[in-house]
């Protein structure tokens, strides 16, 4: 009976998948379909494989939180005049974000026509999800000292609209992780590159590692390291239906994907099937 209920589902998203938005609430399906919640999974940039959004879009994150994934993905910057928003790259349209005014960046369309977001919007969009965080990466500026007011900046927006607790933060940049974790010890703060130990990182204040899985295969030990030390570990970029079988068998507390809703899939499964 279980496998007959499972294979209905798994039908229902096929329907889901081949009708436009117009015909079939596919977000609500899927949201409906999905209990599971660990570990939790983190729409890269998020939820823009779907009509109508973008990467870094304010409808990708919305539909992010429609969803019900646990955590939404997006990139800041600061501009010249210091105000922060949102892209992945340091130029977009031959416009340099950081070395342009509010005025001349927000001339900037995204891909869905969208205007580029400001970070405010984003944290207006947050204050509607009780499930769905804000997962805050902040983008290597040209200067180290650039790159940390950014960060401070961002998490500071988020402390003042009294999102405390929904947001989380990450960066290439080591100083900048330093800072976040100095500002607020209570935050998650993870970083990204990769090349540094569950020890050393615990050893600066940072609590949180993001890497990709293959740096845990290359280090096996790291999770369970990270986790005896209290700390929190994300793989990302998993994009496959093998990359998240597999680091769910490895016990990440969170998963990274360009696609939420096969991740939540193979989630579900494993999760049933442990039953």
């Amino acid at each position: 009976m279980r496998l007959k209920k499972w294979y209905i589902s798994v039908l229902f998203l096929a329907i889901a998948l081949n009708s436009t938005s117009k015909e079939v609430d596919s977000i609500r399906i899927w949201h409906d379909m999905y209990h599971s919640t660990s570990p939790r999974i983190v729409a890269h940039r998020g939820f823009y494989n779907y009509p109508g959004a973008a990467q870094n879009s304010r409808a990708s994150l919305r539909n992010a939180i429609r969803l019900g994934v646990e955590g939404s993905e997006m990139d800041v910057w600061l501009t010249a005049d210091n105000e922060i928003v949102i892209n992945h790259d340091a130029v977009r349209d031959g416009v340099t974000i950081e070395t342009s005014t509010l005025k001349e960046v927000r001339k900037l369309k995204l891909g869905n026509g969208e205007r580029l977001p400001l970070f405010g919007e984003f944290l207006r969009i947050l204050k509607t999800s009780k499930k769905t965080h804000l997962f805050v990466e902040v983008k290597k500026h040209s200067t180290r000292q650039r790159t940390i007011e950014a960060g401070l900046a961002a998490m500071r927006a988020v402390n003042a609209a009294g999102l405390k607790g929904m947001a989380e933060y990450m960066s290439f940049s080591l100083p900048a992780c330093v800072a976040l974790a100095k500002e607020d010890p209570s935050a998650k703060v993870y970083y990204l590159s990769g090349n540094k130990s569950p020890q050393e990182l615990h050893a600066l204040g940072i609590s949180s590692m993001n890497y990709k899985a293959e740096v845990y295969r290359k280090h096996p030990t790291w999770i369970r390291d990270a986790h005896s030390l209290g700390m929190t570990v994300t793989a990302r970029a998993l994009n496959t239906r093998n990359a998240v079988r597999e680091m769910i068998e490895a016990g990440v507390d969170n998963m990274a994907t360009d696609f939420p809703v096969q991740a939540m899939d193979v989630r579900e499964l494993m999760t049933r099937n442990k039953k």
